[in-house]
C-alpha cells in the first residue's frame, strides 16, 4: 500500500504531503488548551504514522482517542474522544484545511439577535456571543443530544450568558422526526439521510416562528445562519414571519444545485438574493442590502 502511494505521488510529492501533516500537527497541538490537552494531541499524531500504514488514509475526524479542550480564537471548546469534533473546530485554519468553511467575519454583528440553526459544538455561536456581549443575544438550536451536551458545556467554559441553547430541530412544521445520525461526524447528522443505514433518533422539531414566539423575541433579529444538511428550504418555510417582518441577513450551506434553487424558491416572495461567499457557503439578503 505504502509502495502504491510513493508510486502514485513520487518522492517529491510524499514529503510535500509530508510537510504538510507535520505543519497540521503544530497547528493542532498548539490548540491545546491545557498541557494534557497538547500531549493527547501529540500523542495522536505520534500514533498517525501507523493508522496511515493500517489503513492507506489519513484519519480526518475519526482517529481522536482522548477528551480534549481547545484554546482557539473563537473560544474555548471541549471535544470528544473519538469523533470528529477537534476536525470541525480546527480543519479550515490548518494547512490541510480546504477554504470551504464559513469565514467568521461574515457573522459580525454590532447588535441584536443571532440565531444558530444546526449550532453543532457552538463554533459561530460562541464566537458571535463573545463579540456581542451585553448588546445581543445568540439562540443556538442544535437537535442532537450527544451535541448538545457538549454545547452547553462549551457555552459554560467560555462564560457566556447571552446565549439560549435549544435542543430541538428546525422544520417547517412542530412534529416529531427522524434525525439520521452520523456516528462520527456528529455535524453531518441530518433529517435528511444522504446514506443509506445510518441509525436514527426521534427528536422534537418546531418552527423557527414558533420557537422565536416562545422565547418572547419579536424583534432585532439581525442574523441567521442555517446549516442542517440538506434541510435548509424546510427550515425556511417555518420562518416566514421572520423573514417578513425583520427581513435579517441570512448565510446558509447548500450541498448542490437542486438545494440551492430550493432555498431560492423560498426567498424568492420576501426579495432576497442570493451570492456565493465559500464553497458550499451563501449570503442571502433583501435586494436592497446588496446595493449599499
Amino acid at each position: 500500500m505504502l509502495l502504491s502511494k510513493i508510486r502514485k505521488h513520487g518522492i517529491s510529492g510524499i514529503l510535500r504531503i509530508s510537510l504538510r501533516l507535520l505543519k497540521t500537527a503544530l497547528v493542532e497541538i498548539s490548540c491545546g488548551a491545557r498541557v494534557q490537552d497538547k500531549l493527547a494531541l501529540a500523542i495522536r499524531w505520534l500514533l498517525m504514522p501507523f493508522y496511515i500504514l493500517l489503513y492507506g488514509k489519513y484519519p480526518y475526524g475519526e482517529f481522536y482517542p482522548f477528551n480534549v479542550i481547545l484554546k482557539t480564537p473563537y473560544g474555548l471548546f471541549y471535544c470528544k474522544r473519538g469523533v470528529g469534533d477537534v476536525y470541525a473546530i480546527l480543519y479550515d485554519n490548518t494547512p490541510l484545511g480546504k477554504g470551504f468553511k464559513l469565514d467568521i467575519g461574515y457573522l459580525r454583528l454590532d447588535d441584536g439577535v443571532f440565531i444558530d440553526v444546526g449550532a453543532n459544538l457552538g463554533k459561530y455561536t460562541i464566537a458571535v456571543a463573545r463579540e456581542l456581549g451585553n448588546k445581543g443575544m445568540v439562540v443556538a438550536i442544535e437537535p442532537n443530544p450527544d451535541v448538545y451536551e457538549r454545547l452547553l458545556l462549551n457555552i459554560k467554559l467560555n462564560r457566556l450568558t447571552n446565549v439560549i441553547p435549544l435542543n430541538v430541530a428546525a422544520d417547517s412544521q412542530n412534529r416529531k422526526v427522524h434525525l439520521f445520525v452520523d456516528p462520527v461526524y456528529h455535524g453531518s447528522s441530518s433529517l435528511l439521510t444522504r446514506e443509506k443505514g445510518l441509525p436514527f433518533i426521534e427528536v422534537t422539531a418546531k418552527r423557527l416562528d414558533d420557537i422565536i414566539s416562545e422565547l418572547g423575541i419579536y424583534s432585532g433579529i439581525r442574523l441567521v445562519k442555517i446549516d442542517v444538511e440538506g434541510w435548509e428550504a424546510e427550515v425556511l418555510k417555518g420562518m416566514r414571519e421572520i423573514l417578513r417582518s425583520c427581513r435579517p441577513k441570512i448565510i446558509f450551506e447548500a450541498w448542490d444545485e437542486s438545494h440551492l434553487r430550493d432555498v431560492e424558491e423560498e426567498l424568492k416572495e420576501f426579495g432576497y438574493e442570493i451570492r456565493p461567499i465559500a464553497e458550499f457557503n451563501y449570503l442571502a439578503l433583501p435586494k436592497q442590502d446588496f446595493n449599499l
